[in-house]
């Protein structure tokens, strides 16, 4: 029962983004619909006018997942809005979502400072914002690339490099993420920024089989929100 109890819980979190969304459509579809106006001025006016509503959206989605409170104490509606602004491709929120995986995994003891440990790969795909930052594709990786070195607004949480591996692995492959962390350590004149970074390229070296195998897994597939009977 308490389970049951919790999952009509959860699910009440990740419907309230939803309904947020749902509310921004019915007042875009009248925008939409000027759209087949015989009026030049007024389908220019409706392309700002749902140009302005989504880039509200995508500001309120990001606001849900900005703190480390999001995710402690709202945890589904932050991975609903994370979800969200994945499947909305927003460019904008790329910043937020790679520092939410910092957040999300702040205090996480089961996982050792990354990436120097085994991982569950199938584990890598269940955080909404890998998933997002994978369909926003190539724009997310100079902030992937940034965290990997260590950079951000705060530090970096143990077992975030792993994830971030994973966004990189999605996008480029195991040997073009190999490519791209080579290029990153060669063009990286700070010492110590390198060292993450080749601490990065042998973690992805040392499991490359394993990263290989997530690629074909069935994982990737995985989509918290179709609706189950």
């Amino acid at each position: 029962m308490a389970t049951e109890r919790g999952h009509r819980l959860w699910a009440v979190w990740l419907v309230i983004p939803i309904l947020v969304c749902c509310a921004s459509a019915h007042a875009q579809g009248g925008a939409a619909e000027r759209l087949s106006s015989g009026q030049r001025e007024v389908r220019d006016q409706a392309v700002r006018d749902l140009l302005a509503e989504r880039a509200a959206l995508v500001a309120q989605l990001t606001a849900m997942i900005n703190e480390q409170q999001d995710w402690e104490e709202r945890s589904g509606q932050a991975k609903a809005a994370a979800y969200l602004l994945g499947e909305m491709r927003a460019v904008e929120a790329v910043p937020a979502l790679v520092e939410s995986i910092n957040l999300e995994r702040a205090g996480d003891g089961s996982m050792v400072p990354a990436p120097l440990a085994p991982v569950s790969f199938a584990e890598l795909w269940t955080l909404p914002a890998v998933q997002a930052l994978v369909k926003i594709g190539e724009p997310c990786l100079d902030a992937v690339m940034s965290r990997l070195r260590g950079d951000g607004p705060g530090p970096t949480q143990p077992g975030v490099g792993p994830y971030c591996l994973r966004v990189l692995v999605e996008l480029r492959g195991v040997q073009g993420a190999a490519e791209t962390l080579v290029a990153a350590i060669t063009a990286e004149p700070d010492v110590d920024r390198r060292k993450p970074l080749n601490a990065s390229l042998q973690f992805l070296l040392a499991q490359a089989d394993a990263f290989a195998a997530a690629l074909e897994s069935p994982d990737r597939d995985y989509n918290p929100y179709v609706l189950v009977r």
